[in-house]
């Protein structure tokens, strides 16, 4: 549920706690800080462009303040293919499988022909598989699935149908024969290792329905927890309290704090004036 009406107050709101985290550790003193490169990375990071990050930044953390935001003008593209991947899906049902495999073969050529040869095209190269991997372009036939499991009830009534351990196991062994033979699991992933966790995310979800209500009521801290947990890390990395078990509790700690609180004091009361306009 995180429409534009949630995603743009928190964000901003996180760019803001993320900046004075960056001022606290004395970061922006010890670097060339360019007005116009500032203004134009806030600018991006206000915006549609997250995955903009400045060299001034590069020194901070990991290198990127916030990486996890590339994925926001994705989800944006999506929200605007979202009226079309539906209308086909409706229009031309049975033809959902033969979209979800043109857009899965049109991914991996397409990212295929940008890792041979854009990505050897030296910095234009390098920026123009940057823009490809922001696009909806490798992503498509991700959304496609999730549009399938929305539409056909059949799917959904076999994927629950097979036990959830039967699920963990497929998952498991097939990320663990991925790794044997060499392949990431990051962004990266292979259709069917995305296939398996994306059905294996879906069975949990109906594991038990009721747990997340009883466990956070009806908070919902997904979002500030995917905002805010790098700007956390980064904070902590600079400061030096890396590299123990410690570390992991603030990080999961603090990052829950604040989203909670980006969810009670920003995102909902967002929502409820989207619901009263």
């Amino acid at each position: 549920i995180c429409h534009k009406s949630r995603i743009y107050p928190g964000l901003w709101v996180c760019l803001g706690v993320s900046l004075l985290s960056v001022a606290i550790t004395g970061y922006f003193g010890s670097v060339a800080l360019p007005a116009r490169g500032f203004l134009a990375w806030i600018f991006a990071q206000t915006t549609a462009f997250q995955f903009y990050n400045p060299e001034f930044m590069r020194g901070y953390g990991t290198g990127v303040l916030n990486g996890s935001l590339w994925t926001i003008p994705v989800e944006l593209q999506f929200y605007l293919l979202t009226p079309v991947i539906a209308w086909i899906l409706i229009r031309w049902w049975r033809w959902a499988v033969v979209l979800l495999v043109t857009a899965l073969v049109a991914a991996n050529v397409l990212g295929t022909i940008a890792l041979g040869t854009v990505g050897d095209a030296g910095p234009s190269g390098a920026l123009l598989l940057k823009l490809y991997g922001v696009s909806f372009l490798p992503w498509l036939y991700m959304s496609v699935t999730g549009a399938v499991f929305a539409r056909d009830e059949r799917v959904r009534s076999w994927a629950l149908s097979i036990p959830l351990w039967s699920w963990v196991l497929a998952y498991a062994s097939v990320c663990g024969i991925s790794v044997l033979m060499g392949q990431g699991l990051g962004n990266r992933l292979s259709p069917l290792v995305f296939a398996l966790l994306a059905l294996l995310v879906f069975r949990f979800a109906y594991w038990h329905p009721d747990l997340s209500r009883r466990l956070l009521g009806r908070n919902d801290i997904s979002y500030g927890i995917y905002i805010y947990h790098m700007p956390v890390i980064n904070f902590l990395i600079v400061v030096g309290l890396v590299g123990s078990g410690f570390a992991v509790l603030i990080v999961v700690a603090v990052t829950t704090s604040l989203a909670i609180s980006s969810w009670r004091f920003v995102e909902r009361p967002a929502l409820r004036l989207k619901a009263t306009s």
